[in-house]
């Protein structure tokens, strides 16, 4: 299993990494904008506007990895 992974972490380049991470710091925005309790920290914007852009960066690191 470990062996299939890196095989597939192979097949990524720079700008996979670079979106994945952007991907990450998406998701834990949609997360904090959705709780309840961190709600205040991302108050001003609309959290599924982090969900839109979490998709849009997603696309091609899941495309190339997966595929």
């Amino acid at each position: 299993m470990i062996k299939e992974m890196n095989e597939r972490v192979g097949k990524m380049d720079v700008w996979d990494i670079g979106l994945t991470k952007g991907t990450v710091v998406f998701g834990v925005l949609f997360i904090l904008g959705i709780w309840p309790v961190a709600m205040e920290a991302v108050a001003s914007v609309n959290p599924w506007w982090f969900l839109v852009g979490w998709v849009l960066l997603a696309v091609r690191p899941m495309s190339r990895f997966f595929g």
